[in-house]
């Protein structure tokens, strides 16, 4: 079998050859920004509500949604540590931590989102600073 690839950036198709031009810390930045290149190239409409049509939204020192929201973005919502907040990230984030808290009060409220892809196939992401 032969591959023959004419295309802008072919040398990407080789095995490690990225590892050969980027030291890790640039490797790290390269993933990062491919990801974020990936989910802004479309425009986002991405809604969170804080819970079902028929649901009060809880308030305890503060909404608990608001609350979980406040924390998800202060980067505990980066599921997988790589300092981008990636919407479906932050969706997972507020959903589990709303439903436990207002389950710990015997009380039911369901975070719920939507991507209107109609609009746009992007999704809103979140760069967690580093100071």
């Amino acid at each position: 079998m032969l591959v023959a690839l004419d295309a802008c950036s072919s040398g990407l198709a080789l095995p490690n050859s990225l590892n050969r031009f980027l030291n890790e810390e640039e490797l790290v930045e390269f993933r990062q920004l491919s990801i974020i290149e990936n989910d802004v190239r479309e425009k986002a409409r991405n809604i969170l509500v804080a819970g079902t049509k028929d649901q009060d939204a809880l308030y305890v020192n503060g909404g608990i949604f608001t609350n979980a929201l406040i924390n998800g973005l202060k980067g505990y919502a980066d599921m997988n540590n790589d300092d981008i907040i990636q919407f479906r990230e932050l969706v997972l984030y507020v959903r589990n931590m709303t439903v436990a808290e207002a389950r710990q009060r015997g009380e039911r409220q369901e975070p719920d989102s939507n991507k209107y892809e109609r609009y746009g196939d992007g999704e809103i992401m979140f760069l967690i600073s580093q100071e």
